[in-house]
């Protein structure tokens, strides 16, 4: 669904055409005959903010074990033996 309006309506009820965009319909602007913006909804879903703690902190992070440096291949062969033998990654 889409929805035609002025650059005078535009200005007039923005919150009102913004409020069409949050509810999926497609805004174009008008300057007389020109069209000089189209206003959509996301084409992805909105991303929800998980809440965190605010009293952690970057200093009390701590790293676990290093990583080994394993080949491209080592790590596919072991990854495909753990798959097959049903062991989870630890």
């Amino acid at each position: 669904m889409s929805k035609t309006v002025t650059v005078e309506e535009l200005e007039e009820h923005l919150r009102e055409r913004l409020e069409d965009v949050r509810n999926g319909q497609s805004v174009t602007v008008v300057d007389g005959t020109v069209t000089i913006a189209v206003i959509e909804p996301p084409s992805v879903p909105r991303a929800h903010v998980i809440p965190h703690d605010p009293a952690l902190r970057l200093q009390d992070f701590k790293p676990g074990a290093p990583l080994r440096n394993t080949g491209a291949v080592e790590w596919l062969i072991e990854e495909r033996e753990r798959e097959r033998s049903g062991k989870k990654r630890s």
